[in-house]
């Protein structure tokens, strides 16, 4: 239907700007210009990342464009839906801990319901890189909905777009993937991106 890296900055590079516009209509959410600005840098730095090679003529189908914009909106909504709910507590650490618990019990009866013949082997032979791989993600998205708590939402969700950029960065010492000019000036984009969100 359309290539990963089509695809992938319209969904990524859609999600905050989306935060943002629900952000102010449903919780009046605003801004500054130094904000907004910083934002559209770090879009515009992912969208020079992910279109840093050479590939095929550039021809999307209505239909990849339609799934990777609501994929934006799924992530906007789960963004803002995090971002207010450890606010409304007394601690964002209680919401974070509840979130992943219930989480993990809905993932377990989906996997209960789809694999209950293999389940229970799969468990005892993956239950420490599962284990790790939990607690990373607990400790890594923990911190974004801590930082949303303190923080504006959409700003935060910006910044959290920067991974593409630390990707790179580790595809290129660890992978040994080559750099080129347009990665270079990707980065100074975001950078800038992260500055003026800073300035703001």
């Amino acid at each position: 239907m359309a290539d990963f890296n089509q695809v992938y900055p319209i969904s990524r590079g859609s999600a905050p700007l989306m935060t943002a516009f629900l952000g102010f209509f449903l919780f009046h959410e605003t801004l500054p210009i130094t904000g907004l600005l910083g934002i559209l840098f770090i879009i515009l730095g992912i969208i020079l990342i992910s279109r840093s090679r050479k590939i095929a003529e550039f021809n999307l189908h209505k239909d990849a464009l339609f799934f990777a914009l609501l994929t934006a909106l799924f992530t906007a909504s789960y963004t803002l839906s995090d971002g207010n709910g450890s606010r409304v507590g007394e601690t964002p650490f209680a919401y974070i801990l509840w979130l992943f618990f219930l989480n993990g019990i809905a993932m377990y009866l989906l996997a209960w319901l789809r694999y209950r013949q293999h389940l229970k082997t799969k468990i005892k032979s993956y239950w420490k890189p599962a284990f790790f791989g939990g607690v990373m993600q607990l400790v890594s998205y923990g911190i974004v909905i801590w930082a949303m708590s303190h923080a504006s939402i959409v700003l935060v969700a910006a910044l959290r777009e920067t991974s593409v950029l630390f990707a790179m960065i580790l595809s290129v010492y660890l992978l040994k993937e080559q750099f080129n000019r347009k990665q270079l000036l990707a980065c100074l984009v975001i950078l800038a991106g992260i500055v003026a969100i800073k300035m703001g």
